[in-house]
C-alpha cells in the first residue's frame, strides 16, 4: 500500500458517518483504529524529528540560518499531522458536520495545535533572523520554541483526548485499543523532559554528589557574582548543589506523574 492510499484510507475511515444517532457522537464523526494509530505514530515522528533538531543544536550542526535540514524534518512530521486532520475535516464539513464538529471528538484541538504550530514557526523565523540561532539553555527557554513544544502537544495528544472521550469501564482494554494513546503520552512527556533537561538529574549529577566534591567552577562564580559567603562555608556549597539536585528530581517526577495520573 503507497504513503498516499494509506492517508487516504484513514481520512475515509475517520469521516464515517455515525451510525447511532442516540449517541453524542451523532454530531461528530466517529473515530477507527486505523486513525487513532496514525496520529499516535506521527506523535512519536514529531517527538522524533525535535530531538534531532535539538542533537544538531547540540553537536554544532547549525549554523545562523533558519532554514536546516533538521528544520525540514521537524516541521515534515507536522505536515504529515496536517495531510490527515485537514482533508479529514474538510471531508466531514461536506457531511454535514459543522466546522468545529468536523474531527472524531478530540482531534479539533489537534486540528487547532497544527495552525498553531504553522503561526509558532513564523514566529521562530523571524525570530532567528533577528537574534539568531540559540544554543544550550536559551534554546529552551526561548518565546517561539515554547510556543512550538505547546502547539506541538495540543496537536499531537490527540489519541489521549479521544480516550478520554471514547473509553468507558466497560469498554475492552489491550494494545490495540490503548496504545496510540501511550504513543501519544510518551511521546509528550519525552518532548517535555527534553525541553527540561537543563533541571534533569540525569544531565547534571548534583544530588549524586559527594559533599567534599564541589566543583570550583560553580564555587567561583557563586562567590565572584555575590562578593561574599552569605554565612556558608565554602563546604556548604556542596550542600547547595544537592538542594539542587532534589530539587532536579522533584521537577522530573512532577512531570511523569502527571501524565501517569492522568492516563
Amino acid at each position: 500500500m503507497s504513503t498516499q492510499e494509506f492517508l487516504v484510507g484513514s481520512a475515509v475511515l475517520a469521516s464515517e458517518t455515525p451510525r447511532n444517532p442516540q449517541s453524542v457522537a451523532r454530531v461528530q464523526p466517529l473515530t477507527t483504529q486505523r486513525f487513532e494509530w496514525t496520529m499516535g505514530a506521527y506523535m512519536v515522528l514529531l517527538c522524533l524529528g525535535s530531538s534531532l533538531d535539538n542533537w544538531a543544536h547540540f553537536h554544532g550542526k547549525v549554523d545562523q540560518s533558519f532554514f536546516t535540514p533538521w528544520h525540514a524534518v521537524l516541521y515534515g512530521m507536522m505536515a504529515l499531522m496536517g495531510t490527515v486532520l485537514g482533508p479529514t475535516a474538510f471531508s466531514n464539513r461536506k457531511k454535514g458536520f459543522a466546522w468545529q464538529r468536523s474531527l472524531p471528538q478530540g482531534y479539533v484541538v489537534s486540528l487547532l495545535g497544527v495552525g498553531l504550530f504553522i503561526v509558532a514557526g513564523l514566529i521562530d523565523l523571524c525570530w532567528h533572523l533577528m537574534f539568531g540561532i540559540e544554543f544550550d539553555t536559551a534554546a529552551y527557554i526561548s518565546p517561539p520554541h515554547l510556543f512550538l513544544l505547546t502547539s506541538g502537544i495540543l496537536a499531537g495528544t490527540g489519541p489521549v483526548r479521544s480516550a478520554w472521550y471514547r473509553l468507558t469501564p466497560s469498554t475492552a482494554r489491550g494494545w490495540r485499543t490503548l496504545g496510540p494513546m501511550l504513543l501519544s503520552a510518551a511521546s509528550a512527556v519525552a518532548a517535555l523532559a527534553m525541553f527540561t533537561v537543563f533541571a534533569s538529574p540525569m544531565v547534571d549529577t548534583f544530588a549524586a554528589k559527594n559533599p567534599h566534591q564541589v566543583t570550583m567552577a560553580f564555587t567561583n562564580m557563586v562567590y565572584t557574582n555575590s562578593g561574599a559567603t552569605n554565612g556558608m562555608g565554602h563546604g556548604d556549597m556542596s550542600s547547595f548543589e544537592q538542594a539542587l539536585g532534589v530539587a532536579e528530581v522533584i521537577v522530573q517526577t512532577v512531570l511523569l506523574m502527571s501524565f501517569t495520573l492522568l492516563l
